[in-house]
């Protein structure tokens, strides 16, 4: 594997790693919600870039690449919608959209 290509790969499990820790800890849901966005938004990301690295300019870098640009635009979108649900569940905000 490529130096460059491991390091992107070694940093994004890193990440990863750390966020799953940091999830464990707090009680509460939306705070844990905090500690996995990073994995959506940075991890894969890096690991993607890594595989893109290792694979060179071909179809598969590129499929690699179009997952990542999928999940790291999507994910954070999904955390948000998902703190705003459990955040009216809770009491904590009406269900009116903001103004």
């Amino acid at each position: 594997m490529n130096p460059v290509a491991e390091v992107l790969v070694g940093l994004g499990v890193l990440v990863a790693l750390a966020s799953s820790v940091g999830a464990v800890l707090p009680r509460d849901t939306l705070t844990r919600l905090h500690f996995v966005t990073p994995v959506t938004s940075l991890a894969a990301p890096l690991v993607g870039a890594g595989l893109a690295v290792d694979a060179g300019w071909s179809a598969t870098a590129a499929m690699d690449l179009l997952i990542v640009l999928v999940l790291a635009a999507t994910g954070p979108v999904l955390a948000a919608a998902t703190a705003q649900a459990r955040a009216q569940r809770q009491g904590l905000v009406t269900e009116e959209a903001p103004e």
